[in-house]
């Protein structure tokens, strides 16, 4: 997935992959090692609902979620956030999702029967049958057409996830649904119940994609005028749905959709009474909320601490029992725009002044962060674990030498204006500072920031932006971020305008492999290769997990898969 809204992060993505010690009970996910990922594909028997009961778990009362960033989208087509999509999977189902089974997140059927059938035999062609049951708020049957234009509309609004747009078989001149009111080519609808792909090329990893939330369905006629105005209110097919149209200044309410029926849904419950978003508060004055655990506050929880605070929320033994730890899913990285930072060695030079350590510190210290140096993640199969620019604490002398003789004009790092993110822009401007080049800081809007550094006119030289696996593989991190070939005007996740002809073939070459252990050490060959002969960007830390929730708040746990909290067992107390 695309994004984190992790206040730090102006850009990054969504699913990915550690195994933290998730249940469907849930639990702390406490746990310092990175581990590799082990969800797999379950079976039409596993992908029979209803959930588990949540042991101590009751009905009734209001949990809330004290956001530190407004959501820039909550469209399901055009989420690729991972708080967003945890939030979004409470009021939109797909065609599959992730289920807990034994600590581990294993894809099952959520619409689907399945998690789908394989018909060519070569991954190129899948089919899934619709469960019965399957019901919208207003009462109306879900049908395979509605999936067929949900995803349909991926190609007309750029902002969530593209795979659809890439993998289909002849959709290369499609345009999206909205003026015409055609399906994209490559699915084919039989009634009411089935659906199937057809694929340009091998995808043995579809069901993974299938569980992102552009595979949330939407009947045309539920569509609106224009998608910012169904963005208000979307149409629910999960457990809650919206009260009201939500905007980013007074959040947003969820309540119970009494049209679901849990005995379809192997994934989620429906314990709550309501569940809001808060916008109200930023990240310090949110984290002391949940810190004093006011009696009005009980009930609430945090996903995003304020730096000041870790250390001394870690210290708190009482604190700790109400804290969810866990290695993450998302590398952070500062990204150069190579439009504007053509020259290697000035690139290499940046990755040598950073000192990973201090920086490290500015994000919160080691329970939220540790120093990377590389692309891919450890959570990541086929990580790859090199060093090419002085390690951990860098080389400045090193980077000083690159510079000699080079005329590089004052830069301008832009960051997310919010949180802690200004401290850590500060560190950056005052490391680059030492080794001869000036930085100007500018702070961006919260809610715009992401289109803004998405566009590629952005007058930017450098920014802060993160990514996390969709699904274990490299072949969800180094497309995205490095083919040359998908840079557009607007909406790009290689937001780095990187474009390397070699590179891009070599991508085409892995991820035709069909031996998925040979195309995951390809893809941690490739990541060095690129850091080694382009410097693109600077990897600065590798994330982990550090949330607190209030007194009163149970059953949330850590997703391994989008790596924060997920409320699908949650409760009040």
């Amino acid at each position: 997935m695309r994004k984190s809204l992790a206040t730090v992060g102006v850009f990054a993505l969504m699913v990915g992959t550690v195994s933290a010690c998730t249940t469907n009970e849930g639990t702390s996910g406490e746990g310092d090692d990175y581990k590799e990922h082990v969800g797999s594909i379950g079976t039409a028997e596993q992908s029979q609902g209803p959930a588990p009961d949540v042991k101590g778990a009751k009905e009734g009362g209001t949990i809330t979620y004290l956001a530190a960033t407004e959501f820039d989208h909550i469209d399901p087509t055009q989420t690729y956030y991972v708080d967003t999509m945890e939030i979004g999977n409470m009021f939109a189902r797909k065609l599959n999702q992730y289920r807990v089974i034994d600590g581990n997140p294993v894809v099952v059927g959520d619409l689907a029967t399945d998690p789908g059938k394989d018909v060519s035999g070569e991954c190129t062609e899948w089919e899934f049958t619709l469960k019965d049951g399957v019901k919208y708020e207003d009462g109306s049957e879900i049908v395979a057409e509605d999936i067929a234009y949900g995803i349909s509309r991926s190609f007309a609004l750029n902002q969530g996830p593209q795979f659809w747009t890439e993998w289909l078989k002849g959709a290369e001149d499609y345009e999206g649904p909205f003026d015409g009111g055609e399906i994209a080519p490559g699915i084919n609808v039989e009634g009411d119940k089935k659906i199937s792909f057809e694929l340009e090329s091998a995808h043995c990893d579809l069901p993974y994609m299938a569980a992102m939330s552009s595979s949330a369905p939407l009947p045309k006629d539920k569509e609106p005028d224009s998608p910012k105005e169904y963005e208000r209110k979307p149409f629910a097919s999960g457990p809650y749905k919206f009260k009201e149209e939500w905007n980013s200044k007074k959040g947003m309410t969820l309540v119970r959709n009494d049209e679901w029926d849990a005995k379809t849904d192997p994934i989620r419950h429906q314990y709550p009474d309501e569940i809001k978003v808060s916008f109200d508060m930023e990240e310090k004055q949110a984290t002391d909320t949940i810190i004093n655990d006011a009696e009005k506050d009980q009930h609430s929880y945090v996903t995003s601490l304020a730096a000041s605070k870790v250390s001394t929320i870690a210290k708190n033994e009482e604190l700790k029992e109400r804290t969810l730890e866990a290695p993450g899913i998302f590398v952070y990285w500062m990204g150069i725009n190579n439009l504007k930072i053509k020259d290697p060695d000035v690139r290499k030079a940046l990755n040598y002044a950073i000192d990973r350590v201090s920086l490290v510190q500015s994000a919160g210290g080691t329970h939220v962060a540790q120093p990377a140096t590389t692309t891919l993640s450890p959570t990541v199969n086929g990580f790859n674990d090199y060093d090419l620019y002085g390690g951990e604490r860098g080389d400045k002398e090193k980077a000083k030498e690159l510079l000699k003789g080079k005329d590089v004009d004052k830069l301008t790092y832009a960051y997310r204006d919010s949180g802690d993110a200004k401290d850590i822009a500060t560190n950056i401007q005052e490391q680059l500072k030492q080794v001869g080049i000036e930085v100007d800081l500018e702070g961006l809007p919260q809610q715009t920031a992401p289109d803004t550094l998405e566009a590629k006119d952005n007058p930017f030289d450098l920014y802060m932006k993160n990514w996390g696996a969709d699904w274990p593989s490299g072949s969800t991190v180094l497309p995205v971020l490095y083919d040359g070939r998908q840079i557009r005007d607007e909406g790009n996740t290689n937001n780095i305008f990187y474009d390397n002809e070699e590179v891009n073939k070599q991508i085409d070459k892995i991820t035709q492999m069909t031996d998925l252990d040979e195309a995951n050490k390809a893809w941690g060959e490739l990541d060095e290769k690129i850091m080694k002969e382009d410097s693109p960007q600077v990897p600065l830390y590798y994330s982990k997990h550090f949330s607190l929730h209030g007194s009163k708040v149970g059953g949330l746990y850590l997703s391994s898969v989008t790596g924060t909290v997920s409320l699908t067992n949650v409760y009040a107390k």
